[in-house]
């Protein structure tokens, strides 16, 4: 006997386990993918309209950077 360990899967076995399981991961992402094109939407909601003035130049950046926000300063997050 020799100590090295023995698999009891095949190379056959081992190469349909990795196919399924990246069929899997491929079909995940794809429903991901549909997901976000699905429920996703291009304007601002809620409280990211407060982003414009400073996306469209019409308010300087370090004022954006430093502007109270729910309570909150948070210059490194909006950074």
């Amino acid at each position: 006997m020799s100590d090295s360990p023995e698999y009891s899967r095949t190379p056959e076995q081992a190469r349909r386990l990795r196919q399924k399981l990246s069929g899997i991961c491929a079909a995940m992402a794809l429903l991901q993918l549909a997901y976000v094109l699905v429920f996703t939407h291009n304007q601002p909601w809620n409280d990211e309209w407060e982003f414009i003035p400073t996306l469209c130049g019409h308010e300087p950046v370090s004022k954006y950077l430093w502007a109270q926000h729910n309570e909150h300063r948070m210059p490194l997050p909006r950074g």
